[in-house]
């Protein structure tokens, strides 16, 4: 009995490994999705998101890296977001807050949209989804403030009817067109320039807007320098209730 007393007593401490709950995460993500090129684009992120859960470096560059591959790679943006729902679960509850942050879902919705855009495959329907992603954010943020989000914020159109059929000289069009709205609405705004000629801009609803709509519609139309194309423009106020939010940016978009 005395020397089981003497004997040095030892306690055993687990170490917390960031790599494991990467690996668990990819785990859910098979799990949720099946095996595909989602699991490679998961792969390819795996040492920077191994690095964040670690606290070398920020979620924010994690997330932001994730949604920039995934978008040029080609993977839609609300699979993107339930892959990072599924992560939250399997990291430690002191970081669960970062991977939840609204600041960090815009970053990942832009980053998305970016490398959709650097890919090349960046369709109507995705970049109307993008602004919708960010849209819902901003709803699910003023409800929480009690807030109402038609008078906090709307969008900025700019429609160009009539744009030549030639490819190139569309996208030449846009490209000068969304350059110029990302130079006037230069705080963050989310900015969508669709194919068949539609500049939307999300913004706060202030007393400015209507004036730099009216700004970025008199800077297209001086960029662009093509005969026989009407540009319009107009602040679209958002509809109070979320549920309406998908077709009316779809009514928007026509």
């Amino acid at each position: 009995m005395t020397e089981a007393f003497n004997r040095p007593l030892f306690m055993t401490v687990r170490s917390h490994k960031p790599s494991n709950d990467v690996i668990a995460w990819r785990t859910q993500v098979a799990r949720a999705w099946g095996t595909g090129p989602h699991l490679d684009t998961i792969d390819a992120v795996s040492p920077i998101m191994t690095n964040a859960l670690a606290g070398s470096t920020s979620m924010s560059e994690a997330l932001t890296a994730l949604g920039h591959r995934a978008g040029f790679e080609g993977h839609p943006l609300d699979a993107v977001v339930d892959w990072v729902n599924l992560l939250v679960p399997v990291v430690p509850r002191r970081l669960r807050t970062a991977v939840r942050r609204f600041g960090n879902a815009c970053l990942l919705a832009d980053a998305w949209a970016a490398g959709r855009l650097a890919g090349g495959t960046g369709a109507g329907a995705d970049r109307l989804g993008h602004l919708e992603l960010r849209l819902g954010e901003l709803y699910e943020r003023c409800a929480t403030l009690g807030m109402r989000v038609d008078r906090e914020a709307a969008l900025a159109v700019v429609a160009l009817d009539g744009l030549p059929g030639c490819e190139d000289t569309r996208r030449a069009v846009l490209a000068a067109a969304e350059a110029e709205a990302r130079r006037i609405f230069n705080a963050g705004e989310s900015v969508v320039v669709l194919r068949f000629g539609r500049i939307l801009v999300l913004a706060e609803r202030d007393a400015s807007l209507a004036f730099r709509t009216r700004r970025l519609a008199h800077a297209v139309e001086r960029s662009m320098q093509l005969e026989g194309v009407q540009v319009r423009h107009w602040v679209e106020p958002l509809p109070a209730d979320r549920s309406h939010l998908s077709g009316h940016l779809r009514e928007v978009a026509a």
